[in-house]
């Protein structure tokens, strides 16, 4: 456009009561502002008037739009444009003020040594919600908030990346526990293991993971192996080496010590499950978390209580143990 453009300012609001006329303004000599009406603002040129600061009003821009802006913020007639289109077709214009808190706005970067944790934890969401099968590495990666090449720098595949899980959730577990049972009497070794089993069976991520397991695991013959080694038989291991140990004590009756283990951490895990489902087992009374430990605890302490001055219950036979 090469008219002129004409403002013209009411001094008693300090709104616009005029924008825009064009070349012919001389044949409209009306338009001009009679003297004390207002003041009149002129450009020469479009590409001055584009340049040139402006000062935006509500009343031309709307209500909306105008809480947007400020006064004299450094906005151009071309803005201003912008502006007035955003209002009529209900979008926001970016303004200076919104580029630089945008530019300013931080950014942070995952380090690198963060990103497996990440991965790992968006896996087991991933794998928990759609099953080993259906669960995609897209997937992950967008929940993890990383490109899909970056898992394949940590694992090389969906298999490794599910034994990773197990072995940073399960895994983990069982090997603190063994750094906390090292040494000590045996009740206070099978107290301190119980007590810390129990807290993880309370965790969300147990029940995430065991979920998982169950119903993945029996389609996956290469990862149940792997799951009954590095899992199941560890933590029998080391349950049976404290029972062995509180025999050969005194402390606890003779028995099969793998079969204890397994009675042991077998009733954790079933104790942990009926846990959540309280709102469907009230026939069980199922107490507080801290007040079935107690049960729990209590009831296999004396199951493993030596019998003194009683008749003596006989052992169950050994099972046969595997030579693989």
């Amino acid at each position: 456009m090469d008219g002129w453009s004409v403002r013209v300012r009411d001094p008693a609001d300090g709104a616009f009561v005029n924008e825009q006329t064009d070349r012919r303004r001389a044949l409209f000599p009306h338009l001009s502002a009679p003297p004390g009406a207002g003041t009149l603002v002129t450009d020469q040129s479009v590409s001055e008037r584009r340049r040139r600061p402006v000062t935006v009003a509500a009343a031309l821009v709307g209500p909306n739009i105008a809480t947007l802006v400020r006064a004299g913020e450094g906005m151009t007639e071309r803005s201003v444009k912008n502006t007035r289109t955003a209002g009529r077709t209900g979008t926001t214009a970016k303004t200076p003020a919104r580029a630089a808190r945008k530019l300013a706005a931080p950014t942070r970067r995952r380090r690198p040594d963060e990103r497996p944790t990440q991965i790992l934890e968006a896996a087991l969401d991933i794998f928990g919600e759609k099953g080993l099968a259906a669960a995609r590495l897209d997937d992950i990666a967008k929940l993890a908030g990383l490109a899909k090449g970056t898992i394949y720098l940590y694992f090389t595949n969906k298999d490794e990346l599910f034994r990773a899980v197990i072995r940073s959730t399960l895994v983990a577990e069982l090997e603190r526990a063994e750094s906390l049972v090292a040494t000590g009497s045996p009740e206070a070794r099978l107290d301190e293991f119980m007590r810390g089993w129990w807290a993880f069976i309370c965790s969300p991520t147990f029940e995430r993971v065991h979920r998982l397991v169950t119903s993945e695991i029996p389609k996956f013959p290469d990862l149940a192996r792997f799951y009954g080694t590095e899992v199941i038989a560890r933590g029998h291991r080391l349950v049976s080496g404290i029972v062995a140990d509180g025999i050969a004590a005194g402390v606890y009756r003779p028995t099969d010590e793998m079969a204890t283990a397994r009675m042991i951490m077998g009733t954790f895990v079933i104790h942990g499950l009926w846990r959540t489902k309280r709102s469907f087992l009230s026939h069980l009374g199922v107490p507080s978390d801290n007040t079935m430990f107690d049960q729990l605890s209590d009831f296999l302490r004396a199951a493993l209580r030596p019998d003194h001055g009683r008749a003596v219950h006989p052992a169950a036979p050994a099972a046969p143990r595997s030579r693989s």
